[in-house]
């Protein structure tokens, strides 16, 4: 792979392959697009930390996905300079504000089962990163709500994917609200995008250790629905020239979830909005 390099004027290294870099001919200049690794690195075990950190320090260039990852850039003495913002691509074509197709009303109907409010959340499960039992608990107190009639009730649709999937589905379980959440498989782009149609209201992830957005949010506003999540205002201003914060409904805790669920309920014009 190395050797292949150097037939290249420039490498490009995603994500876990940054350590790569190390190895590449002296001539061949790289850049490093990091998904993430950034906010994790230090956690890495001792004999493969080194080779990461030099990976990213000898990059002629860093393109940071998540902007909440810069204090990590400039902990490796990365000068502003040598990192920029680049926001995770998304088809504004395909996500975008369009009318349901055939497919989305009939998987919506197929889900709701005469309910008629819609919640989906694509975000993969993965606790520690994602922390997807907010979205849970969080539908288990807009279930209990729904009980008492002070809210119409609703269907939320999870996709089977992440390691701690299992563990959600258990939770629903405990919570007493697995009849009302529906399990799909991932998504091919054409089909999220029909999904995020077909649902009146899209949770993302709620993890306080990650403050940045990604591909979901901007999805999910893009198709215009309103975006219920944890991200970090701050932690974005020193690339909100680039892309502003999108303008989602922030929760930190189920409670905080749960009540902006309630509130997009009972008020279709704010769903809408």
């Amino acid at each position: 792979l190395c050797a292949l390099a150097a037939r290249y004027d420039l490498v490009i290294l995603i994500g876990g392959c940054v350590g790569l870099g190390t190895k590449l001919p002296a001539t061949v200049p790289y850049l490093v697009v990091d998904c993430g690794l950034l906010r994790t690195l230090a956690q890495e075990p001792d004999e493969r930390r080194p080779l990461g950190e030099a990976g990213y320090r000898g990059a002629a260039h860093v393109a940071l996905t998540n902007a909440d990852t810069e204090p990590a850039a400039r902990s490796l003495g990365l000068s502003p300079s040598r990192y920029s913002f680049l926001p995770h691509p998304v088809d504004t074509d395909r996500f975008a504000d369009q009318p349901r197709s055939s497919q989305a009303l009939q998987f919506r109907e197929r889900v709701l089962e005469g309910a008629p409010l819609l919640f989906f959340s694509p975000t993969r499960h993965d606790e520690a990163e994602k922390a997807t039992s907010v979205t849970v608990r969080a539908f288990a107190a807009y279930c209990a709500a729904a009980e008492q009639g002070t809210v119409p009730e609703a269907r939320l649709v999870l996709v089977h994917h992440g390691a701690d999937a299992p563990a959600i589905a258990g939770l629903c379980q405990r919570l007493g609200i697995a009849e009302q959440v529906a399990w799909i498989a991932p998504l091919a782009k054409w089909q999220l995008a029909q999904t995020y149609r077909a649902a009146d209201v899209v949770l993302d992830q709620f993890s306080p250790r990650v403050g940045a957005f990604g591909t979901i949010a901007v999805e999910a506003l893009a198709c215009a629905r309103p975006l219920v999540t944890h991200l970090d205002p701050a932690a974005h201003a020193w690339c909100a020239d680039v892309l502003p914060v999108p303008p989602a409904l922030l929760a930190d805790t189920a409670d905080a979830a749960a009540q902006h669920l309630i509130e997009l309920a009972n008020d279709p014009a704010y769903r809408a909005a």
